[in-house]
């Protein structure tokens, strides 16, 4: 979890925004609005969540705990 620049992972603004770096299981979750390529991670195996409350709190934990199953292995 981390802070960043909107213009740093593709969005305007000028607020820092806080992000998540989850692996992913699945390529095709990375849909370019509310998942994003891995921020500074391979794009191949991670991505990015911006923490801006566009994500519901049961998908983000389900998310985290597939993350952590993948990053165990």
């Amino acid at each position: 979890m981390l802070t960043v620049q909107p213009d740093r992972i593709g969005r305007t603004g000028k607020k820092p925004l806080e992000i998540l770096d989850l692996r992913m299981a699945d390529p095709l979750q990375v849909d370019g609005v509310n998942f994003l390529p891995g921020y500074h991670m391979n794009k191949k195996s991670w991505f990015t969540v911006v923490l801006d409350g566009t994500v519901a709190t049961e998908q983000l934990m389900a998310l985290m705990a597939t993350s952590f199953d993948l990053a165990a292995k």
